[in-house]
Parts: C-alpha cells; sequence; structure tokens
C-alpha cells in the first residue's frame, strides 16, 4: 500500500512549531513569525486539503512562538502552551513572561472560517514567568507535557528547559485547567548543560518522570506530588571507534516509549549518519540503561533535526500495564526528509522487550526546497468496537519558514489479527489492535553478504598472486610480469618419477644395427614385471666392463645407491636383475642420468 499525496497550505506566516490535538487528531495547531507572527488552528481532516479554522496574530513587538504543545481541555476550548518571549523594553526591564497560555475554541462544522470568527476561537489566558535569569539572549527552548490518559485524572506535568543561557534550567510545573492559575511552578533544575531534548511520562498515581539529554547523555528526574528528585544520569554516549576515542555520537532527540524504554536519536561525527537507539531504563536507583535495541537511518539522512513516537495502542491509565503495541517513529532528517520506523513493544512471560525496528519508508523533499522546522504525529485511540466506521490513518505533519507551509502526510492503519483463537464465552470481547498497514522492511543481509564475498575474493587473488610469485602456481593473474624480479623464486616443477626398471629399459631397448640387448624389461607370464638379461661372452664382445659378482661390495653399493636415488630400482627387486650385465658399458648412460 502505497502513501497517497499530502495535503498542502501555504501559509503567510513562517512556521517554526507545529502540535496535534490529543482530543482531536484532525486538528493541528501551528505558531511561528518574522515581521507577522501568529498562531492557528488547521482543520486536517481532509486527504487532499488544509483549511485555518482559528487564528490569532501576535504582537509584532513580541517574539514569536518558538514551541507549541496542545494541552487538556478547559471546557469545550483545548489550551495550547507556546513558548514566546515578551518585549525587548520588558526583558531590559528584566521581566520575560515566556511561557503563555491559549485557549483554542472547537473548530466549526462548516469548511473553513471567516476572518472575525477564527480570530475570536483563539484568546490568550495566562502569561508565566518560570525561568530565575533575566539575560536578554535567555529563550524557551523546550516545552514538553506528560501524556493525557483516557481513564486517568485531567492533571498533568510539563516542563520547559531554556536557551543560550549561561546557566541552563529546567522548571516542571502543574497544568491545571480548573481556576484562574492555569500554571504552577513545581521545581527548578540547575543544570550543568544545557538540554537538547526532553519528555514526560506519567508513571503512577501522582507520580511521573522526567528524562532529558545533553549532548552526550541521558537523566532521569522523579517528580512526586510536592517533590522533584536530582537529576542522575543513566546512559552516556559510547565512543565512535571509527572516528577515534575524542569524536563520539550526540543525542538530538528524546521520547519515551513505556516507562521501561526510551528511544532516542544520536548524530554521528562530522554528520556522517544517524543513529537510533531504544534504551532500556534501570529500575534501580544506581543503574545504568541499556541499549535494548538499535538502527542505523539511511546514508541519505546526513543527521537528525527532530523525532516523534506515537504508541497505537496506549495503556488506559498509569497503573495499567502496557501490552503487546506497535510504535510509529518518525524522525526529521536534515534537511527535507522523514524516516518512517515501526518498533514492536512485547510482553513475553512477564518481560517487556522492544523489538524489531524496522524501516517502513522515507519520504524525501518534504519541504524542498527549504528544510523542515518541526514535525508532529497525530494521536490515535483504538476504537471501543471491533468494528470501525471509518478507515483508521494516522497523520505526519510537517511545516517550514521560507516558503511558510503546512504538509500533512496520511499514514493508513489496519486492525491486527490477533493468532490466540477468538475470544471464550462469558470474556469480555478483546480491545481492536492497530498496526500501519504499510509494509515495514527488516534490515537487508545482501550488503553483508556482497562484502563478505569481497573480502574473500580479494584473498583468494592475493594468495593466487603469492603462489606465482613464489612459482608454486600455474600463471593465471600473471603476477609474475608486474611484480619486481627479486622478490621471484624458481618455478619448481614436479618431476615424475620412473617407475624402477624404466631407466635401463628405456635405454637398452634402443639399439642400433648391429648390436645386441643386454637388458629387456616385459611382462612376465604371470602378469607382473620381468627382466631379461642376455648373456654374452666378454672374451668374443671384449669391452672393460665388469659383472656384479666381480666389483667390490662397495662398488655394488654405490650403485644401487645411485639406481634408487634416480628411481629405476628397488630392494624389492633383488640383485638378480644385475647378473650378467656389464656395468662399465651403462656407466656413461648411468652417470648421465643422474647428472641430470
Amino acid at each position: 500500500m502505497a502513501i497517497t499525496p499530502p495535503a498542502r497550505l501555504d501559509f503567510d506566516v513562517p512556521l517554526v512549531t507545529c502540535d496535534f490535538d490529543p482530543h482531536d487528531a484532525n486538528t493541528l495547531v501551528v505558531g511561528g513569525g518574522g515581521e507577522k507572527k501568529a498562531i492557528a488552528a488547521l482543520d486536517v481532516s481532509r486527504r487532499d486539503a488544509v483549511h485555518v479554522v482559528a487564528r490569532l496574530d501576535l504582537p509584532r513587538t513580541e517574539d514569536y512562538p518558538t514551541k507549541i504543545a496542545v494541552g487538556p481541555r478547559k471546557g469545550k476550548a483545548a489550551l495550547v502552551l507556546a513558548g514566546i518571549n515578551s518585549s525587548k523594553a520588558d526583558m531590559e526591564k528584566g521581566l520575560n513572561e515566556h511561557l503563555r497560555v491559549f485557549a483554542v475554541r472547537p473548530r466549526p462544522e462548516s469548511e473553513g472560517a471567516t476572518a472575525a470568527a477564527a480570530a475570536a476561537a483563539v484568546s490568550e489566558l495566562v502569561r508565566a514567568a518560570l525561568f530565575s535569569s533575566a539575560e536578554k539572549n535567555v529563550f524557551q527552548s523546550l516545552l514538553r507535557l506528560s501524556p493525557q490518559l483516557v481513564d486517568g485524572p485531567h492533571r498533568q506535568v510539563g516542563a520547559v528547559a531554556t536557551g543560550f543561557g549561561k546557566q541552563p534550567e529546567i522548571v516542571v510545573f502543574d497544568l491545571v485547567p480548573a481556576g484562574p492559575a492555569v500554571v504552577k511552578a513545581k521545581d527548578r533544575l540547575v543544570l550543568p548543560k544545557e538540554a537538547v531534548d526532553m519528555d514526560i511520562l506519567q508513571v503512577g498515581d501522582d507520580q511521573w518522570q522526567l528524562a532529558y539529554c545533553d549532548t552526550h547523555d541521558v537523566y532521569l528526574v522523579d517528580i512526586g506530588t510536592s517533590k522533584v528528585g536530582p537529576p542522575r544520569r543513566v546512559y552516556s554516549s559510547p565512543d565512535d571507534d571509527a572516528s577515534g576515542k575524542s569524536l563520539r555520537p550526540s543525542f538530538k532527540a528524546l521520547r519515551y516509549l513505556t516507562s521501561a524504554f526510551v528511544l532516542a536519536t544520536l548524530n554521528l561525527p562530522r554528520s556522517s549518519g544517524v543513529l537510533l537507539n531504544g534504551l532500556r531504563l534501570p529500575k534501580a536507583e544506581q543503574a545504568k540503561a541499556r541499549l535494548a535495541v538499535s538502527q542505523r537511518l539511511p546514508r541519505s539522512i546526513p543527521r537528525a533535526i527532530g523525532m516523534e513516537v506515537r504508541n497505537l495502542a496506549p495503556p488506559s491509565s498509569s497503573s495499567a500495564r502496557q501490552g503487546d503495541t506497535e510504535f510509529v517513529v518518525a524522525v526529521n532528517g536534515f534537511p527535507d526528509s522523514i524516516a518512517i520506523y515501526t518498533l514492536q513493544h512485547q510482553l513475553t512471560a512477564g518481560i517487556d522487550l522492544i523489538v524489531n525496528l524496522h524501516a517502513v519508508t522515507t519520504l524525501k523533499a518534504v519541504q524542498a526546497p527549504n528544510f523542515i522546522s518541526d514535525m508532529a504525529i497525530s494521536y490515535f485511540q483504538p476504537p471501543k468496537t471491533s468494528t470501525a466506521a471509518r478507515p483508521c490513518s494516522l497523520k505526519v505533519a510537517s511545516v517550514s519558514m521560507e516558503p511558510p507551509a503546512v504538509l500533512v502526510h496520511t499514514l493508513p492503519l489496519r486492525k491486527y489479527r490477533h493468532g490466540d483463537g477468538p475470544v471464550r464465552k462469558g470474556r469480555p470481547p478483546r480491545t481492536p489492535r492497530y498496526v500501519l498497514a504499510l509494509k515495514s522492511k527488516p534490515p537487508s543481509m545482501v550488503g553483508l553478504v556482497l562484502f563478505i564475498a569481497a573480502v574473500v575474493l580479494a584473498l583468494a587473488v592475493v594468495l593466487q598472486g603469492s603462489l606465482e610469485i613464489w612459482g608454486l602456481s600455474d600463471p593465471v593473474l600473471g603476477a609474475r610480469h608486474v611484480t619486481p624480479t627479486s622478490w621471484h623464486r624458481p618455478r619448481q616443477v614436479p618431476r615424475p618419477r620412473p617407475r624402477p626398471g624404466q631407466f635401463l629399459g628405456g635405454h637398452l631397448s634402443t639399439l642400433k644395427p648391429g648390436e645386441r640387448p643386454l637388458l629387456r624389461v616385459g611382462a612376465a607370464a604371470g602378469g607382473g614385471e620381468a627382466v631379461q638379461v642376455v648373456a654374452h661372452d666378454r672374451e668374443q664382445h671384449g669391452g672393460g666392463g665388469r659383472e656384479w659378482d666381480a666389483m667390490h661390495p662397495a662398488e655394488r653399493q654405490a650403485w644401487k645407491e645411485k639406481l634408487v636415488e634416480a628411481g629405476h630400482w628397488a630392494e624389492g627387486m633383488g640383485e638378480t636383475v644385475f647378473k650378467g650385465i656389464l656395468f662399465g658399458e651403462l656407466a656413461g648412460a648411468v652417470g648421465n642420468m643422474v647428472g641430470g
């Protein structure tokens, strides 16, 4: 199944940040600014169009929204938190009300809205100054809220972090929809390094946990009703062995999966790639997090800008344990791509596991020719009935500054088929579970196989070339022609060893006219090999040769050693084959054979 073309809306204000309404997956809130600054709510229910349903133009003397987070409901209106610095005049006085809370009323039923109706749908409720620093360059770089549970209380905890400050801070606050004071500060954490990203999760009744990362370390902070614990470091990015110990991967984004796992993106040194690591969080205070799953993004993405994660089967309360589910992961890669992954959470024998971090697709040139300034994934709550009225889907929105535009991609979902049989009679029906309809692709082994084959081939070429240079193999590569002569060794050609008696038979069977054979080798009557010796009369034929028995034992031993060395006689043949042979006549032939 392919992804449909995205819906697009061109905006008149450079867009910096965006977030989906957790109570309405078809509402996207965006914010940004240049000369003009604005916050707007968009209707993204259609796959082919995006409409503005609410908008508020902000004062031009103040800064534009740097981060947006959509929170709980206050009546029928959704609370939208934004990081906006005060005017320069107020900041010179030491006043920076950087955290703003807006109320966005429900979108009208009709498509679009008039300018007056859109402006009336957004109103500012609260301004708060939570940072202790009064520096002019400080701004609110991070803003996160704990997810609101379906069956849980409406109380949420949030956190904001400073950027460009001499003394980095994280301020934890309560978000209470009831009453005039929506934001109540809980505690302030002074950090040794500026936080790169953070996330909050409710882990129990009136208990939350904050996870944040700086460039190379991950920290956890326990949050109670009235007390915030100190940060404790649980993980450090390892040294990059390929680049040297002085270069380490740097954290860029961090998101909770469950209370036991977080997912982080790390940029490799020198913009050489991106790692997607799942970490198992420690249960004991002194323990460290462990790497549970890891995947490297495609090489077309040199570094990551951000990441969002969505649980397709979230627990209904903080006390409910996370069961089997699928997470959809979207990584915003520089400059304008979005890599989509899926990650499975399994509960096996009471043990939580995250497995199968697989790539689905990469959306390329999303906001070309400019980069993506922010990205968000819509919330998803599985239907309570077994049959959904309409196809379910997940939306991935991205915004850009120049040209200012909003793009919304729709990812189809499908119902997951349980493999444990039908529900027994008398038991409640299972809650439908959904997964991404797009097929994920596990890591391919083709590259590894090709690499191993290339290594084996290279070793074979080196070995063959070495054998040729040393003269131990027939020339195949021609290595002796391209290497120095000083490397070469004489080629050792194996010489076949003749059978015993072959020398004498060969020399005595080739006779000239008028000569008489002295020794003849042939087949015996029994099928074996026999040596026939032709006797002669020394007085008649003359010559200076001596018979075998007439020679000194030392001479006979010398003759036998030479014949054995040349392969023309063996001990098993005995000395009878030498009877009647004049060894003086054969000395020249034997000498030639032994010498060459």
